[in-house]
């Protein structure tokens, strides 16, 4: 590696880039395919978890789990399901040893939440069923191994008898036995209504953080929906603190409708939520996302920042091995359609870095992950929705950089992050154990998942991000390759698409290459 020229250190101050050229559409033809969650394996794969349904015969549905390489490439695609339920996947899990857990619901019934032991090839080790049901604000899945045995955590929606309450369950990775099952609701009834717990954080050996949905009762009649984040006792269960976060009342519309999606622990321990808020700006609007961080020790405010115009999708926040946060949703407009999103957070302040829209035809974002493999990279999943062969719609898979550009169809930009006004609430939560398990034993099978690239390179030399102009967002990736030099360099991209003369290097004769092109600015 060596220092850049002066006039490239310049750029490379304000940021850098480069092209990876993933962006694949990939599932089985006639069905429709959805993805919920991911994770990237210690070997470099990515698992994700969703669900399919097959319009020609009937109208089945399955829980769905497909392991990939890390360029998106299916390696296998198991379907789980039984007659006349709609299984669906919410969560999926690596344990010491390269076996996997997958989290899904049977149905839409009460005693619904189920877990499955995969092996690293596809084979269905074993499958639990408990009570909990599947909520809209979706369902958090951790893996523990602080105790020695890894243990899976999940965090999820409990719906009994009213009021509903969130659920905190703890199971054996291995073997899927249950350790406890504790259900939150609220103590005082005429001031909450309903409790659901949408994901969860933990630091090894730790106390418990949750983050959802809470309904409060104002003077008795108006209901407020608030973002809910507690801290529960590791050794107890019992709620250390809990929090109701919304804003205040608003003449013109009432209360604001907030809800909490995804929460992580910051590098320092302190506490970082993203969830759901209607848009500070406007009386009525499309939804916003809210970024909060929490004292881990008394739950009090230290930071907050807000993003206009996104649907923010379910456990949605991961922090990486840098100690930002990335998180995703989705951009969606007025008839339907939609477009995939996902941004980088600093951790202490939480101002967003930038935000990456990928809209290739309609596309939703559920989940953003760091891969490993290449490292310093992101993936984000979704629903990709297109007339490709495969089917309609199918599973999105984006490769991008750390700055979020994936070469292909990415739009950055630095977001808007106007102040709002967030009041805080304690609320009284009560905790009951349920260690009721059910028999289940759904169907499996491996089908054969095809990929396609949903966008191509453009044959333009020195467009290295694909927008058909050769402009400053080019100058930014193609100064990072000149920094890096060799092509054989781990940090260079692939392909090492700044490498304009292809002798392997990118040196002061790409250079010339680059800056007649920039010149042009146009693709011819």
């Amino acid at each position: 590696m060596r220092h850049a020229s002066i006039a490239l250190a310049l750029v490379l101050a304000a940021g850098s880039a480069s092209a990876q050229l993933i962006n694949r559409v990939q599932g089985v033809p006639d069905n429709r395919h959805s993805v919920e969650d991911a994770t990237a394996l210690s070997n470099g794969d990515i698992a994700s978890a969703g669900d399919s349904y097959n319009f020609t015969v009937g109208f089945n549905t399955s829980a769905t789990l497909t392991r990939a390489d890390a360029l998106g490439v299916p390696i296998w695609h198991l379907n789980i399901k039984s007659t006349n339920d709609f299984p669906s996947s919410f969560g999926i899990r690596e344990i010491p040893g390269g076996n996997l857990v997958l989290g899904f619901y049977r149905d839409f019934n009460t005693d619904t939440l189920c877990l499955a032991g995969v092996s690293g090839s596809g084979t269905v080790n074993w499958v639990k069923r408990f009570p909990g049901s599947r909520s809209f604000y979706g369902t958090g899945m951790e893996i523990d191994t602080s105790s020695g045995a890894a243990a899976v955590i999940v965090a999820s929606q409990y719906d009994q008898q009213p009021p509903i309450g969130g659920q905190l369950l703890r199971a054996d990775a291995a073997t899927g036995a249950l350790i406890f099952d504790r259900v939150y609701t609220p103590s005082v009834p005429t001031e909450v209504n309903d409790v659901s717990f949408a994901d969860l954080a933990r630091k090894p050996g730790g106390d418990y953080f949750v983050t959802g949905n809470v309904t409060r009762l104002i003077n008795g009649e108006i209901f407020d929906n608030d973002l809910l984040v507690a801290r529960l006792s590791a050794t107890t269960g019992a709620v250390v603190w809990a929090k109701a976060f919304g804003t205040p009342l608003d003449p013109e519309r009432g209360y604001g409708y907030e809800s909490g999606r995804g929460i992580e622990l910051a590098a320092d321990g302190s506490v970082v939520v993203v969830g759901s808020i209607n848009d500070p700006t406007q009386t009525f609007g499309p939804d916003g996302a809210v970024h909060i961080r929490l004292d881990a020790a008394t739950g009090a405010v230290l930071a907050q920042s807000t993003l206009l115009d996104v649907q923010v999708a379910a456990a949605s926040l991961d922090r990486l091995s840098t100690g930002q946060l990335v998180a995703s949703g989705t951009r969606v407009f007025g008839d339907g359609q939609g477009a995939a999103q996902m941004w980088l957070l600093d951790p202490v302040t939480l101002a967003a870095y930038w935000r990456g829209e990928y809209n290739t035809n309609t596309s939703f974002g559920r989940d953003a992950i760091e891969s490993l493999s290449p490292a310093q990279g992101l993936v984000l999943v979704g629903n990709h929705f297109s007339g490709n062969p495969i089917g309609f719609p199918d599973q999105m898979f984006v490769r991008t950089d750390l700055t979020g550009n994936d070469g292909c169809s990415a739009v950055l930009v630095m977001p808007d992050q106007p102040p709002v006004t967030l009041i805080s609430n304690d609320i009284a939560l009560s905790m009951i154990p349920d260690q009721r398990t059910f028999a289940y034993s759904p169907d499996t099978a491996l089908v054969t998942m095809l990929t396609n690239l949903a966008c191509e390179p453009v044959a333009c030399v020195g467009d290295l991000n694909g927008d058909l102009l050769v402009d400053d967002s080019d100058f930014v990736i193609f100064a990072n390759a000149y920094n890096i030099l060799d092509c054989s360099d781990p940090l260079m991209p692939p392909g090492c698409p700044a490498d304009l003369n292809g002798d392997g290097f990118v040196d002061d004769s790409d250079f010339v290459i680059f800056a007649d092109a920039y010149n042009q600015l146009v693709c011819p």
